[in-house]
């Protein structure tokens, strides 16, 4: 018997560091899905928190075109742009326009009010 108490010996602590390797690599790999997890849900929270943001615009500008029954002039819907302070709060947003609906016969007159306007 005490010549096989070495060899037991040995496989019992060979065992016993196996299982705790085992549970440290088991603990490891849930450690970095949890972290992971938080992580997206991070990304995910910001980016619906921006698209909130982003649709709040839209709707606010909305409001404007129905509050004037659509009727608003190029400088009353720039100092509207311009009171929402986009630099401040809506960052990365380049800008937002509006298009008026023409008539195919007026064209021409909306062609020379562009290049008057924008150059």
């Amino acid at each position: 018997m005490k010549k096989f108490f070495p060899i037991v010996a040995f496989i019992a602590v060979a065992l016993i560091s196996l299982t705790m390797a085992g549970f440290a690599y088991f603990a490891t790999q849930e450690a970095a899905r949890i972290k992971f997890a938080a992580t997206a849900d991070d990304a995910l929270n910001r980016i619906d928190s921006r698209i909130d943001l982003h649709l709040s615009l839209l709707r606010s500008t909305h409001a404007l075109f129905e509050a004037r029954n659509g009727d608003i002039s190029r400088g009353e819907f720039k100092a509207f742009f311009d009171a929402l302070g986009i630099n401040d709060n809506f960052a990365g947003l380049r800008g937002i326009g509006f298009l008026r609906l023409v008539r195919a016969s007026d064209e021409a007159a909306v062609e020379r009010a562009i290049l008057h306007d924008y150059g």
